[in-house]
């Protein structure tokens, strides 16, 4: 996004969004087995610390949230540094992917899309 439009519209973009009070199931095919890491991947010394800090922010924003019991899945997290010193926490879900039900959402056509805002004001 360009910093153009931020500046633009400040009210617009007021930090993270949320969807509250609304679930999503991810569907995955019957052949799923689950999968969780026994070993994380190691981050790298140098990026442990501004790594703990990010995850911290993000479990504060509601980002993220912390798991105490043992789970059946769990993939593993990717660290990766970024040009202004922080770091980008992501997870490898390629694992999970395999196994997802992909939904169906065609897009209309535009002959569709203005035959139905026709006449709107």
């Amino acid at each position: 996004m360009k910093e153009g439009v931020k500046e633009k519209y400040p009210n617009l973009f007021t930090g993270l969004g949320q969807i509250k009070d609304q679930e999503y199931d991810i569907k995955v095919t019957h052949e799923a087995t689950p999968f969780a890491i026994t070993v994380p991947r190691q981050v790298a010394i140098p990026l442990r610390k501004e790594t703990e800090r990010e995850l911290q922010r993000m479990e504060r924003n509601g980002i993220i949230s912390r798991v105490e019991d043992p789970t059946e899945w769990c993939a593993p997290m990717v660290v990766t540094p970024k040009s202004n010193g922080k770091v980008r926490v992501c997870v490898d879900l390629t694992k999970l992917n395999q196994f997802v039900q992909r939904e169906n959402h065609p897009l209309p056509t535009t002959d569709t899309t203005f035959a139905n805002i026709a006449g709107a004001r």
